[in-house]
């Protein structure tokens, strides 16, 4: 159910948001699977992670942070990765919207949708022409309103696991 919107505002994640950042990662993937090393081991790796890409020259990652008033709401990650030509696309970038993440008391006001939006025009200002991105069932009706559309071609190998 849709709650009621409420004021926020979104910007570009700073180094000094790293944190932030590492924080609401940790935060996402505990309510996916708890982090083997618990959450807040993760959420300093990721922390440090964050810090470190978004103070590099050139770096690969772009991130926003959702605030409401003062308080960090939100945030959404995206990655950029060389790409292959494809057929009538000569694209040099391939994208991928990750760890969009919103506090569970503010979420269905918005706030994912706009993270997702913030995403999006940062793809197309680098010039990338297609995203990806990892749903939950709960999140898969959002990104669908979006423009964004399941390709069940997709697998996924981690390395390490079992045959």
């Amino acid at each position: 159910m849709q709650r009621p919107p409420i004021a926020f505002q979104i910007r570009p994640a700073t180094v000094a948001d790293g944190a932030v950042l590492g924080a609401f990662r940790a935060a996402q993937q505990a309510e996916i699977h708890a982090p083997a090393d618990g959450v807040e081991a993760y959420a300093a790796v990721c922390s440090a992670f964050f810090a470190r890409e978004l103070a590099a020259e050139g770096s690969y990652v772009r991130a926003w942070i959702a605030y409401a008033g003062e308080r960090a709401a939100g945030s959404a990650v995206l990655t950029m990765a060389p790409s292959l030509p494809r057929p009538g696309r000569a694209a040099s970038l391939d994208g991928r919207v990750r760890s969009v993440y919103v506090i569970p008391e503010l979420r269905r006001c918005g706030i994912g949708a706009a993270l997702t939006r913030a995403a999006i025009q940062g793809a197309e200002a680098a010039g990338i022409d297609r995203l990806t991105l990892g749903a939950s069932v709960a999140g898969a009706p959002l990104y669908a309103s979006l423009g964004f559309r399941p390709k069940p071609s997709e697998m996924v190998y981690e390395v390490g696991a079992q045959p």
